[in-house]
């Protein structure tokens, strides 16, 4: 069988109809500047109505950094850095204390909640998950749900979504995971959730 398949109750294999999950590639990488997703990571406009990506230990090399993400709407030959991006992010720390982010007219999105430290095992884990749309007369919306330690060893865990003003020129068919400031170290899979 194929990615594209699911067991059945008769212990047959069908083929996935919508909404089923299908493995598309991961994504491991080491002291990189940004982590490009598109279509040669096996996502497909065509294909898939969303994109679910699972952040395991992805952190800042620097450390203390925030880790954030752009699209682009030409398959990553360029990634938008107009300020016109928006998110907002909440959770809460170990300690109890409350951990919110919010930003707007800015040129990303910030996926983490607090700035995690340099390590696989305190960087980011969880999920993100990133619509594919031909509509160029919508605004595109992220949402995640991760967790990471603080540079004071807090652990934090939070959700959050952002997005990003409609296109003029085209449809948003890629993005990019970088920080703002340093190089980043960690792995991502990549998943699409298929179309009807």
């Amino acid at each position: 069988p194929s990615a594209t398949t699911f067991l059945r109750g008769d212990n047959s294999w069908q083929a996935a109809g919508g909404g089923a999950w299908e493995y598309l590639s991961t994504s491991t990488f080491t002291n990189v500047s940004s982590v490009d997703i598109t279509s040669a990571s096996g996502i497909s406009q065509a294909n898939h109505s969303s994109i679910a990506c699972h952040f395991e230990g992805v952190f800042p090399v620097n450390g203390n950094e925030t880790m954030s993400m752009r699209y682009s709407e030409d398959n990553g030959a360029s990634f938008s850095s107009a300020g016109d991006y928006n998110y907002a992010s909440t959770g809460f720390q170990d300690n109890g204390s409350a951990a919110s982010r919010y930003g707007g007219n800015i040129s990303y999105i910030a996926i983490s909640n607090n700035n995690p430290t340099s390590s696989v095992n305190t960087g980011l884990w969880g999920w993100l998950y990133f619509p594919m749309t031909t509509q160029t007369s919508q605004d595109i919306n992220t949402t995640w749900q991760l967790s990471c330690t603080d540079s004071s060893g807090n652990v934090t865990v939070g959700s959050g979504a952002g997005s990003k003003r409609s296109s003029s020129g085209g449809d948003w068919d890629a993005f990019q995971f970088l920080c703002t400031s340093g190089n980043i170290t960690g792995k991502i899979r990549i998943y699409g959730i298929k179309q009807a």
